[in-house]
């Protein structure tokens, strides 16, 4: 017999059934567990197909993009609480749905630009550009715009760039 087999006292090592027994339980237990948790890593939920099913059912068939009419800059000194003079450099985009309604809102705008600079040179500094107001003011030039351009040319009106010194 070679030294590996035999113990101190001659005896043949006899491996345990209990290690036996707990190998048979713990390593189906283990890959129990990994399947467990890695399922959800590797394979996406069926929640997550659902909800991107969804998700492309809820998006507009093929919708027609919209025409656009980009106004040059407009830049006006608006007065601010003390009275001092405040740049704002101010870029729209108008929005409309056809081609004849892209011509009509070309030859009214000077109408709507005027109107617009009028309103924005009544206005102070303060409450047109401090905090949260750019929606508001988004919203009030989408109306004056609409009454000098009519309000079915106009789809949308959007503040493309806003630079106040």
């Amino acid at each position: 017999m070679t030294e590996e087999s035999t113990t101190e006292n001659g005896n043949q090592k006899k491996r345990s059934p209990l290690l036996r027994v707990a190998l048979l339980l713990v390593l189906p237990v283990a890959g129990l567990a990994a399947g467990v948790f890695l399922t959800p890593l590797l394979l996406p939920s069926q929640a997550q197909a659902d909800s991107d099913e969804a998700l492309e059912k809820d998006l507009p068939e093929k919708e027609e993009p919209p025409i656009v009419v980009n106004w040059p800059a407009l830049v006006v000194d608006i007065p601010d609480q003390h009275g001092s003079a405040r740049h704002v450099k101010l870029v729209l985009s108008l929005e409309t749905n056809d081609g004849q309604t892209e011509k009509e809102l070309q030859a009214f705008s000077p109408r709507a630009r005027q109107a617009i600079l009028g309103y924005l040179r009544s206005q102070k500094y303060e409450e047109l550009m401090v905090g949260g107001n750019l929606d508001a003011l988004q919203v009030k030039l989408q109306s004056i715009a609409a009454q000098r351009l009519g309000p079915q040319r106009l789809k949308h009106l959007w503040i493309t760039d806003l630079v106040a010194q």
